[in-house]
């Protein structure tokens, strides 16, 4: 699905998808915006914004205090690209306070700030999760009640970003990797874990 100059402010879903719900793909290309949007409190309540059988690419914009159970402001069951599109203060109640994604998160050139969840990847949970700074992303503030308090994923890579004050209930104070993690060209400062690896866990 392809949709232009949109902008979702206070929706609300009983189930998937709070403003959105997609049996295919999304393509925003024209700075969107989520606004404060509710995926329900049904034990389907996924992806706050963003609800796609599919990938999801967003270019520009922001998705803000969005919530939902997994994947606070977007879930999807392919791959995830944010080119410069922030995620701020988003909620999910179980996994990927920002974004959920069964294959890929990628960020590019954009931010994480202030994202919650409340169990792993308190901004993104994946499979893989990408974080391209190019020297402008700023991934601060974001917490996890267990591991990844920034990403929680098999892989983790992290390139030229700001990694800065994110805290994980248990592991992984800001980086969370099961298999590999590779941090490249990255400032690390003030991430805390409850008990293991303050700042990386893999």
């Amino acid at each position: 699905s392809i949709f232009l100059d949109v902008s979702f402010w206070s929706s609300q879903a009983v189930g998937d998808g709070g403003a959105v719900w997609v049996g295919g793909n999304v393509n925003l290309d024209n700075s969107p915006e989520f606004v404060n949007n509710i995926a329900g409190t049904g034990p389907y309540a996924n992806g706050g914004g963003i609800y796609a059988m599919g990938t999801v690419f967003l270019g520009g914009g922001r998705s803000q205090s969005n919530t939902a159970r997994i994947g606070g402001a977007i879930f999807a069951t392919g791959s995830v690209f944010l080119n410069v599109h922030d995620t701020l203060t988003n909620t999910a109640t179980y996994l990927g306070g920002c974004v959920y994604s069964a294959v890929s998160v990628r960020y590019n050139s954009a931010d994480a700030i202030g994202c919650h969840a409340a169990s792993d990847g308190g901004a993104a949970y994946s499979s893989i999760v990408q974080l391209s700074g190019n020297g402008v992303g700023h991934f601060t503030g974001n917490t996890a009640g267990n591991a990844g308090g920034l990403a929680y994923a098999t892989q983790v890579e992290v390139d030229s970003a700001y990694v800065v004050s994110n805290t994980a209930g248990v592991m992984g104070g800001a980086l969370y990797a099961i298999d590999r993690m590779t941090v490249t060209a990255t400032s690390l400062t003030g991430n805390r874990a409850g008990i293991s690896g303050g700042a990386l866990f893999a």
